[in-house]
């Protein structure tokens, strides 16, 4: 298949596992729990994860092994969650699969491995091709509308807007043949550790179904598009990434994206990848759940954002989302009734730079707010600067900063 032989998968699907007052376990529960999942499935590699940068706590990470087909992938996914819950039932403990805390914040994601292959350089070079995509799945992903004190709700995917706490970020482009290691892009090398490149942009899931469909999804898309690729990393396709990753977050499948210089909506995007995908390479027929999404405009996000009309204090809206994950198949129920939503036009980035800029804003925080590059980022401002829009201010101490002349 391609450059992955043999085509090999896994992923790490990180959960909260809540006390009966919706704060998080203590960590030494969580491990405890991981321990009991590895034990008794010696093929899982179940773990925790920090929450935060371990300021909060630990998350659960359910960690698939090494898996060749479909068939385990549904299978692996099962025995693991169905212990889980029955762990938590015992215990008292809530269960919750989402893209952040709503109460507290800070990132839970989706990340999905492709192996095998060995030869980083080569490897780089896909990723910095593949990255076009990661918004297609970061959309399809969007499950982290809540966040924390956080009340504007104004995106869909606030974990994929905030760099999921820099655990997944803007990749860093290098040329493949002089590429070092770097950790935690949105779509990640990791040849010299699990021989995969991994898919870090998606929010976690909420849906036992959704796991695996994009799982299978995310494989199956990688190994047909490299047998079919003629794409080449330009600049063009980079900030047209950079550009697509905020639209995704915002809007979910209701997004249009700049694709090839042309206006699109996401949705047709993500059709088109499900011709590219071979799914035959992992005996996937068909991904039922997605496609309904995709027909409806409709992500794990927009049921949240349901359940928030009728739960709007975030620790009622947590426990009843605690609540319908014990039930399993709540987003199916939820989307086969949902209604088909509208695309929706995207905020023009250049509005998005300029709201945020105040009274003298460093440079440091703009760069923040979508990762630009820094050359792409100064041509921007000097052209709120010819307009009027903004002025500057250079200081040895500060290096610059911006004031928005309306303020």
């Amino acid at each position: 298949m391609g450059m992955f032989k043999p085509v090999t998968f896994g992923y790490e699907w990180e959960t909260l596992v809540l006390k009966p007052d919706l704060s998080l376990t203590e960590n030494r529960d969580v491990e405890w729990l991981a321990r009991r999942i590895r034990n008794k499935f010696p093929w899982s590699r179940t773990g925790t994860d920090y929450l935060g940068w371990g300021r909060e706590g630990r998350l659960l990470e359910i960690r698939s092994g090494i898996l060749e087909s479909y068939t385990q992938l549904v299978e692996e996914t099962h025995h693991q969650l169905d212990e889980i819950r029955k762990v938590c039932r015992d215990k008292g403990w809530v269960f919750l699969p989402i893209g952040s805390h709503p109460v507290i914040g800070n990132a839970v994601g989706l990340h999905v491995h492709t192996g095998s292959i060995y030869d980083f350089p080569v490897a780089t070079g896909i990723a910095d091709v593949l990255i076009k995509y990661a918004p297609c799945f970061a959309a399809l992903a969007s499950n982290s509308p809540i966040w924390g004190r956080n009340l504007k709700r104004e995106f869909k995917s606030y974990r994929v807007m905030r760099y999921a706490d820099y655990d997944s970020t803007v990749r860093r482009i290098t040329r493949p043949d002089v590429a070092q290691f770097v950790w935690g892009d949105d779509v990640c090398v990791k040849t010299d550790i699990h021989s995969t490149i991994e898919l870090r942009i998606g929010d976690s899931a909420s849906s036992e179904e959704f796991v695996n469909q994009y799982v299978a999804f995310v494989i199956a898309f990688v190994v047909g598009f490299l047998k079919k690729n003629t794409q080449r990393f330009s600049k063009n396709l980079y900030l047209e990434y950079i550009e697509n990753r905020f639209r995704a977050a915002r809007y979910g499948l209701q997004a249009r994206f700049a694709w090839d210089g042309e206006e699109r909506d996401v949705v047709d995007i993500l059709w088109d990848m499900m011709d590219t995908a071979e799914f035959k390479a992992i005996g996937c027929s068909g991904l039922g759940l997605i496609e309904e999404m995709l027909r409806k405009h409709q992500t794990q996000a927009d049921f949240c954002l349901f359940i928030h009309k009728f739960r709007d204090d975030v620790f009622e809206l947590t426990r009843e989302l605690g609540n319908l994950s014990e039930r399993g198949n709540a987003f199916y129920d939820y989307l086969s009734d949902a209604p088909k939503l509208p695309s929706l036009e995207p905020l023009k980035i250049d509005d998005f730079i300029l709201s945020s800029i105040t009274k003298e804003t460093p440079i440091s925080y703009i760069y923040e707010l979508l990762n630009l590059p820094y050359g792409v980022l100064t041509e921007r401002l000097e052209k709120f600067i010819e307009r009027g829009k903004i002025v500057r201010e250079r200081t040895p101490e500060y290096g610059e900063r911006y004031t928005r002349t309306d303020v």
